[in-house]
């Protein structure tokens, strides 16, 4: 060895001396003090989605409209169908009032689909429903 990396050492050894010195005069940090200080980051930090690419809580799915519930079918009670000239009509007793109704027309939120002799066919979204006329006498059939 030369006396160049003698030196060397020398610096080396007492600057490790000096740095030991040091640590062992700093008083040690207590871990409750560190945890506490650490707490609210890695409270913040747990809270986020790991597997998150922006870490960020996702947004709650939207859910798909609901359908509007199908209305109770109508206080309707038919009193007579009319063809004439290839139109219909019907006169209906909707909740004691009488009324005349064509296809197209609504009863109770129910679309009148079509008027034929055996009855109104009345249509919500999926649901039908068929108002026959009263059953006429026998012997009343054709009264012209």
């Amino acid at each position: 060895m030369n006396a160049r990396s003698l030196w060397l050492f020398a610096i080396a050894g007492s600057l490790l001396v000096l740095l030991l010195v040091d640590r062992l005069n700093k008083k040690p940090v207590a871990p409750v003090a560190v945890a506490q200080r650490a707490a609210p980051t890695l409270r913040a930090a747990l809270d986020r989605p790991l597997f998150s690419p922006t870490r960020r809580v996702p947004e709650p799915p939207l859910l798909p409209p609901q359908a509007p519930p199908v209305p109770a079918p109508p206080d309707a009670k038919v009193l007579g169908i009319v063809t004439t000239g290839g139109k219909s009509a019907a006169l209906v007793r909707i909740s004691g009032i009488e009324t005349r109704v064509q296809q197209g027309d609504t009863i109770g939120g129910w679309v009148v689909e079509s008027i034929a002799q055996s009855g109104v066919g009345l249509r919500f979204e999926d649901a039908t429903l068929l108002l026959s006329p009263p059953a006429t006498a026998p012997g009343n059939a054709d009264a012209n």
